[in-house]
């Protein structure tokens, strides 16, 4: 079971609009949590409404810019170093 949700979080990064299921299968937490996390400012504002979809790339680098990681194309994270 875990390398089928392991495989969607893959091809879910790779589509060009992210729905909130794919989100939340992606963060391994419920859609209404995605909702909760938009609502509060945790996560930004989808850019379509009515289903909520955000932009695949959009939602990427404002990923990687709040996690200080890059996100490569298979979904494994690589850390980058931040000199002070």
């Amino acid at each position: 079971m875990k390398k089928a949700t392991k495989a969607k979080r893959v091809s879910s990064m790779k589509r060009l609009v992210l729905t909130q299921q794919e989100l939340a299968i992606a963060f391994d937490v419920s859609a209404q949590t995605i909702k909760r996390w938009v609502e509060s400012g945790k996560l930004p504002p989808p850019h379509f409404n009515n289903p909520p979809r955000w932009i695949s790339k959009s939602f990427r680098v404002w990923l990687e810019n709040q996690a200080g990681i890059s996100l490569d194309d298979e979904f494994r994270v690589e850390l980058t170093t931040h000199e002070g």
